[in-house]
């Protein structure tokens, strides 16, 4: 079973307070973390949302990047891809949430 689609963020913020590791503020995020994980004994697997088209066109109105999980970035068209790269903005693909503590974690 899935969580919320605003799962990564939640777990993002919730470690981010626990651990004291600073984020980044400049991306937003969606996408549901898979309890039972991707594989055999491993959780944090991201699980297809909805709406992540219309997530995605809100978010980077403000933010420089957005992320969301990998099946749903698939379905995005080359032309809305390109149209936000065109304007150095970008829309990365998650696999699993312990890939995003690379991206997100802030230098200070």
């Amino acid at each position: 079973m899935g969580g919320p689609s605003a799962g990564f963020a939640l777990a993002l913020n919730t470690m981010s307070a626990l651990l004291r590791i600073p984020l980044c503020i400049d991306f937003g995020i969606t996408g549901a973390l898979w309890t039972k994980g991707v594989r055999k004994d491993e959780v944090g697997g991201s699980v297809i949302i909805g709406g992540h088209r219309k997530k995605t066109e809100k978010v980077l109105l403000y933010l420089r990047r957005m992320y969301m999980p990998l099946q749903n970035y698939k379905d995005l068209e080359p032309e809305f891809l390109i149209g936000y790269w065109q304007r150095e903005k970008d829309i990365i693909a998650v696999t699993h949430f312990a890939d995003l503590m690379y991206h997100v974690e802030s230098d200070t």
